[in-house]
């Protein structure tokens, strides 16, 4: 094969024509989507829901302290907008201001996380680059683990601060409320 003008003779021509054809084959599978994970999108959500279950259970205690912050704040935010009375406009800025400093509060508090974020962090690049699972099951798994527990601190909060603020007794206002802060959390 002379390499300058790309032009090849008599004998080598069939050998030519099998690396031909074998680099055509080549190049049709490589174009084809090839499933570059071991399980499906279920079965890996699966081991990552266990997998996250296991890391939540030993940082067990972020919760508690995030159960006990919730109700601390929510005495003192109670107390501090204690019986807002809803006919007077200080009383309905005192129930914005309610919500705002719940919001506030919980916006602030989910950077107790980042450490153990930015862990979990490398730890999921390195297997995602890997081909070890996909993002959308990491991520489904993490939130299925960690909703309850949110639900739980969202629940809490709200169920002290709620009456102590003076907030109306009417079911959908609450678990909005509820909502709100989950959603934040």
């Amino acid at each position: 094969i002379n390499l300058l003008t790309g032009t090849y003779d008599e004998s080598t021509k069939g050998a030519v024509a099998v690396a031909d054809a074998a680099a055509t084959t080549a190049a049709t599978a490589n174009d084809s989507s090839v499933d570059i994970y071991a399980n499906d999108v279920v079965t890996e959500t699966l081991i990552l829901l266990h997998r996250c279950g296991v890391n939540f259970m030993r940082t067990g205690q972020l919760f508690v302290e995030q159960l006990v912050q919730a109700v601390v704040i929510a005495v003192l935010i109670g107390t501090l907008f204690l019986d807002s009375d809803s006919g007077t406009t200080t009383g309905l800025d005192h129930r914005s201001s309610y919500i705002i400093f719940t919001i506030a509060f919980f916006y602030y508090t989910c950077l107790d996380v980042l450490p153990i974020f930015f862990a979990e962090r490398e730890i999921f690049m390195r297997e995602f680059a890997s081909g070890a699972y996909r993002a959308v099951s990491y991520t489904v798994a993490s939130e299925v683990v960690q909703a309850p527990f949110a639900l739980i601190i969202s629940l809490v909060y709200t169920a002290v601060s709620w009456w102590l603020v003076g907030m109306p007794n009417i079911a959908a206002n609450f678990f909005f409320m509820v909502l709100c802060v989950f959603t934040v959390i």
